[in-house]
């Protein structure tokens, strides 16, 4: 028998101090204040442009024995496709819930201190894209690199999931659960490449400026959760929290053809084991991902209490 969920009145008052705090420090944190733009002069032709130890495949004999041309490009396109994920997140998952959220569509989130949050993390989220298409602009242009690559593997798994729902409430929580999922999980990725001691350095600059921001919108997202959690039904609870566990595996998933369309534009043969073998052993190994913070987050929602919400972690196998 399913067990109901009542919704805590303390946390979620609790999630609108946070939100609020959150909205006055804006001014003082946020890297769109800050950051400048970098230029030819700051890029350095000697530093590799991604990290080895980041890549899929860094331990399959066939990449390594790839000479140092081809490494370099292979690298060079890799944090092109990093670029190219961080642009789907921000303006295919992230600004449409932002602008759900200012049209008044999303549950709990229609008050004075809720509209100024998502505002502000609009801005940032802009400015995470005008940083990231300078920085990929930038190294096409000095690697005469004119690598083209397909939408990311979770922006189209999203886009997919959003197809299958007749209802706008449906397409609203699920953009909800997407955008929850890669805030919290982008800010540990950002943390490896900042913290890289052999990456480019002008592309370090760049992620810590991202990363910096994206500490602050994983707080606000967490609580915007809860906020717009507690004002559901219980019919909406039950489909956020079947749809949350889902973007987990989405979002850590390898993307095949993001790597077949590089490995083809930089015409280096015999690929395909290569990228078959990483892609088959990475999403077996659900459990070297740290999905905490999302099973975390769901315990404080209640959902992994519910019948449907513990099926759906799992499922996926996020909780035993």
């Amino acid at each position: 028998m399913q067990r109901e969920v009542t919704p805590v009145r303390a946390s979620c008052d609790a999630s609108r101090a946070v939100l609020q705090k959150m909205a006055r420090s804006w001014y003082g944190r946020a890297q769109v204040r800050r950051v400048q733009d970098s230029d030819e002069l700051s890029f350095d032709l000697a530093r590799p442009d991604f990290a080895v130890d980041l890549l899929p495949f860094k331990d399959h004999p066939r990449f390594q024995q790839l000479d140092e041309r081809d490494l370099q490009r292979v690298l060079s396109s890799a944090w092109l496709a990093y670029n190219s994920k961080t642009l789907d997140i921000e303006s295919g998952i992230v600004s449409p819930f932002c602008q759900d959220v200012l049209a008044g569509r999303v549950p709990g989130l229609r008050d004075e201190v809720s509209q100024q949050t998502v505002s502000e993390t609009l801005v940032d989220e802009s400015f995470h894209v005008l940083l990231t298409v300078n920085a990929t602009n930038l190294t096409r242009r000095m690697r005469e690199l004119p690598i083209l690559l397909p939408p990311s593997l979770l922006l189209r798994l999203t886009e997919r999931c959003l197809a299958e729902f007749a209802e706008e409430w449906q397409r609203t929580l699920a953009r909800l659960a997407v955008a929850v999922v890669s805030e919290v999980f982008i800010s540990d990725y950002l943390l490896l490449l900042s913290n890289s001691d052999v990456l480019q350095p002008l592309h370090r600059v760049a992620v810590e400026a991202h990363r910096r921001d994206e500490a602050a919108h994983g707080v606000v997202f967490r609580h915007l959760a809860k906020v717009v959690f507690e004002a559901l039904s219980p019919r909406e609870q039950e489909f956020f929290a079947a749809m949350l566990p889902k973007p987990v595996r989405w979002f850590a998933a390898q993307d095949r053809d993001i790597w077949m369309a590089i490995f083809r534009q930089l015409e280096i043969p015999n690929t395909h084991e290569l990228v078959n073998d990483c892609v088959v052993r990475h999403d077996r190994e659900i459990s070297a991902i740290d999905y905490s913070g999302v099973v975390e987050l769901a315990r404080e929602l209640g959902v992994t209490e519910m019948s449907v919400g513990m099926d759906a972690f799992q499922t996926e196998g996020l909780v035993a």
